[in-house]
């Protein structure tokens, strides 16, 4: 297991876009989630992308979409830790450090379809996505609220357009 410290998290870059196909591929052992990504940015849909680097190496990638409804919402879309990594937390400060960003950014919430018992931990809230209506995956759709009235909200929930290509 590596120490987290030496990692160091920044927002994407060009540059940086085969090394997070490499890294997506590998943690997921399927091109499918790197061609989502494509897709997503294609389609401009993605809120924010970091990476954690070390010494010119990716370990640790983190990537958020806009929600179309409700308005101006996030989700989290991707985590994937190098195996070297995993267990060592990078998983954890990439959550956060995201979360930090979509405050800053103004995202009344951000959502997450996952393992409830793991994202919790963050402040996500399966309660908080009670009146979402929700194509698929509603026993795992949990929301971390920002503003007022973003936890319990009543409405729809639709996913970006580059989901509907996977």
């Amino acid at each position: 297991m590596q120490t987290i410290n030496r990692i160091d998290l920044r927002p994407v870059e060009a540059e940086d876009h085969l090394g997070v196909s490499i890294l997506l591929t590998t943690v997921f052992d399927s091109p499918e989630p790197a061609r989502m990504l494509v897709k997503l940015r294609e389609h401009q849909e993605v809120a924010m992308e970091v990476v954690g680097k070390h010494e010119g190496r990716i370990y640790g990638y983190l990537a958020m979409t806009r929600h179309p409804r409700p308005a101006n919402w996030w989700g989290l879309t991707l985590v994937a830790i190098s195996p070297a990594y995993q267990s060592a937390g990078l998983g954890s400060r990439l959550i956060r450090h995201g979360l930090d960003l979509a405050r800053r950014a103004g995202a009344p919430a951000v959502t997450v379809q996952g393992a409830p018992e793991y994202y919790k931990r963050f402040g996500f809230s399966i309660d908080a996505a009670r009146n979402l209506r929700i194509s698929h995956g509603a026993d795992m759709t949990m929301v971390y609220p920002l503003d007022r009235g973003t936890s319990g909200y009543d409405g729809t929930l639709t996913f970006p357009s580059g989901y509907a290509h996977f």
